[in-house]
């Protein structure tokens, strides 16, 4: 099958749409089936390397991607040292134990972004990593163990379980720290 033409947007001219098998030929064609195989398998999904880091990774990243909403990525990012040394380098035991005092803390505390709702919810994010990581192993055996083909129902799960950790942030968080290959930093018109 050749293609499907389709009459352009706005009368413009007709655009011809290509099969897939079409669109891997000439893929190969330019980049050779070893660099077609290479590109496909950076765009596969999460291997079990990328789920063998600590919790406290997996926290962190929580904390990234809920921090990072509404917010520019830069500002995060520059100032990411002070975010890790004011939850105790993620540790989702300790940080789990954070409370009143400890959020009195963190607001005062101008090494990071002084949101209390976004504090909050990395504390009970940190909760949420503990509990799961109780159930599971770890949080990283509970995301390799989640179908493959339920990432809606992983998106309600976060969003059930999870501490501001809905729509984007929880897509945003997976690409961070659960080894997603698009892009690694996102960029923001917001800055």
């Amino acid at each position: 099958m050749a293609g499907a033409a389709l009459v352009g947007a706005f009368g413009g001219p007709a655009m011809t749409l290509r099969s897939f098998s079409q669109i891997e030929a000439l893929a190969e064609q330019q980049h050779g089936r070893a660099g077609l195989k290479a590109r496909l398998a950076d765009h596969a999904g999460v291997s079990t390397a990328d789920l063998a880091r600590g919790d406290d990774r997996f926290l962190a990243g929580m904390a990234k991607a809920v921090f990072s909403a509404g917010f520019s990525w830069e500002v995060i990012d520059k100032k990411w040292p002070g975010f890790e040394a004011a939850f105790d380098g993620f540790d989702p035991h300790r940080v789990a134990f954070f409370g009143d005092d400890d959020v009195a803390r963190l607001l005062k505390d101008p090494r990071i972004v002084r949101n209390g709702a976004k504090i909050r919810a990395t504390i009970a994010n940190a909760r949420f990593v503990v509990d799961t990581a109780r159930a599971h192993g770890s949080f990283g055996a509970f995301l390799r163990h989640w179908p493959t083909t339920d990432q809606i129902g992983l998106m309600g799960h976060f969003k059930t379980h999870a501490g501001r950790l809905g729509g984007s942030a929880a897509m945003y968080f997976l690409r961070l720290t659960a080894g997603m290959r698009s892009s690694s930093a996102p960029t923001s018109s917001r800055r």
